[in-house]
């Protein structure tokens, strides 16, 4: 994984390079966004890369984007075609916003709660967040049964495990050992 990430970094970084320079950061991340929900799919990808048809490849990834920024995105994907890293899509959007939010001070936080949580204490949780990360934070909220009880924070390589299937698993090593 951290090979891919060093090869995707230089498409990113220009990518995220451009969009600030032209001042359309948030058309290249609606964009950007779009690219990594359809290339997070195994197959579609890898139908992409089987089709050995570029022109039709890049046509059909550069209508993902607006209208202001096609022609950029084009070049994008021509090069990253050139290259032979089209497998690398997904990890150049993922830098994308890993740029973004650092321009941001920003961090992507995954929530993960054993029931739905109001909007109060999603706020709360939000607040305490950007308390400690000194960062606005963006919840990701995701609901898991099986955590029983509690929440389960994951932000880049930090996990805090506050859930009630944790507290057992943690109480049961303890006990074992």
């Amino acid at each position: 994984m951290g090979e891919k990430i060093t090869l995707a970094r230089p498409y990113a970084k220009a990518s995220f390079d451009f969009a600030m320079k032209t001042n359309s950061l948030s058309v290249w991340s609606q964009f950007m966004n779009l690219l990594k929900e359809v290339t997070l799919n195994s197959k579609t990808l890898n139908a992409l890369e089987e089709s050995g048809e570029s022109s039709r490849v890049i046509e059909f990834l550069s209508n993902l984007s607006d209208d202001s920024i096609r022609e950029k995105v084009r070049n994008l994907i021509h090069v990253v075609i050139y290259h032979n890293r089209l497998s690398l899509l997904p990890e150049i959007c993922e830098e994308f916003f890993n740029l973004k939010n650092l321009y941001e001070n920003t961090i992507s936080v995954d929530l993960i709660s054993a029931i739905e949580l109001s909007n109060e204490d999603k706020g709360d949780l939000q607040t305490k967040l950007e308390k400690r990360f000194s960062k606005k934070v963006k919840l990701n909220c995701q609901i898991d049964s099986s955590l029983l009880g509690g929440i389960i924070v994951r932000a880049k390589d930090e996990v805090l495990d506050y859930s009630l299937r944790g507290k057992l698993k943690r109480m049961n090593n303890i006990l074992q050992s």
